[in-house]
């Protein structure tokens, strides 16, 4: 099996086949991998996700979910970063009735988690944000909504119970600047969380990469 998973592996990086064919080897080498889960009751951290999501998706919505900017060098910088954040426990106190609650623009929050945007989540689950508004709202956490939402933002709030926060990227065009901020508005958005990352333009090689591998 090992054998196997290598040769389909070496396939992957040859640079002599074609891009659709390293895109099937490289499914098929990590679809290979007895450490993969193959359901999310599996799932013993977060990140026995990732690999699991690499097998089962397209390379180019692999590509959009994986990629940072430029060598993904902050990518990979934030990671390491949450890895020196530690908690401090406290010995032989009463755990049975933790609260993990803060306040947050003067909302109490259950748990100091929330959902982060996440554009075009159609591309991942045939329900998109309405699923994860639902995970959102069963677990008592946060959302923040996508400025590239694949379903309305009034659709999202009944699904999540309550109006979302809402990403913003601000267009070009004021007046439509205006009218995107008074739907939000209108729909009862508490926050908007302004992305300014694009505004001087991005550079996202690995996703460029991987939507080049797919044939589709």
């Amino acid at each position: 099996m090992n054998s196997r998973r290598e040769f389909f592996r070496f396939l992957a990086t040859s640079a002599v086949l074609a891009p659709s064919v390293r895109a099937w080897a490289q499914q098929v080498a990590v679809s290979n991998n007895p450490s993969v889960i193959k359901s999310a009751k599996e799932a013993l951290q977060v990140m026995d996700f990732e690999p699991a999501a690499k097998r089962a998706l397209p390379p180019a919505h692999w590509g959009y979910m994986a990629s940072g900017v430029d060598d993904d060098a902050t990518l990979r910088a934030n990671v390491e970063g949450f890895k020196r954040i530690g908690l401090k426990p406290r010995r032989l106190v009463d755990v049975s009735k933790p609260d993990l609650s803060t306040v947050v623009f003067g909302q109490k929050w259950e748990t100091p988690l929330f959902i982060c945007p996440v554009g075009g989540q159609q591309a991942f689950n045939p329900e998109g944000e309405l699923a994860t508004a639902r995970a959102a709202k069963a677990r008592r956490h946060q959302m923040i909504l996508s400025n590239v939402t694949t379903y309305p933002l009034e659709e999202v709030s009944k699904s999540l119970g309550a109006p979302p926060w809402q990403q913003l990227y601000m267009p070009l065009a004021w007046n439509e600047t205006e009218t995107m901020v008074k739907r939000i508005e209108d729909a009862g958005c508490p926050v908007l969380v302004w992305t300014v990352d694009l505004l001087g333009g991005r550079n996202t090689p690995t996703m460029v990469r991987f939507g080049r591998e797919d044939t589709r």
